[in-house]
């Protein structure tokens, strides 16, 4: 994941390798010595996450982003897909994805100003 330096400390975001990952960054001083990790923990509840969008489509769409993210708005298209719209939680990067509802593969994905 990307490295990213804010107020004089570094953050590196990762993800854990499975099908409902588990979003964390470590934080890291000016000098890069580790001064801890923060762990985001699971972004949905039963089968629809919070948002409204399926389980499924919410963590492709989370683990693709790989930032710690909150949900902007979530679009149902009625045919099987949704545009999860993601804005970062750690800088003003904001994403719009397109997705089946059982987040098999990104159909399109938008980098927003």
């Amino acid at each position: 994941m990307p490295v990213e330096k804010t107020h004089g400390q570094f953050y590196v975001y990762g993800q854990t390798d499975e099908p409902s990952p588990t979003l964390f960054n470590c934080t890291f001083d000016g000098k890069r010595a580790f001064l801890g990790i923060d762990i985001e923990g699971d972004h949905e509840h039963g089968t629809h996450a919070q948002s409204g969008a399926p389980k499924a489509a919410m963590n492709k769409c989370l683990q693709i982003f790989g930032l710690p993210a909150k949900v902007d708005t979530v679009s149902d298209f009625g045919n099987g897909f949704y545009e999860i719209i993601l804005q970062s939680k750690a800088n003003s990067r904001k994403v719009a994805c397109t997705v089946p509802a059982d987040g098999s593969v990104i159909e399109d994905w938008v980098e927003m100003n």
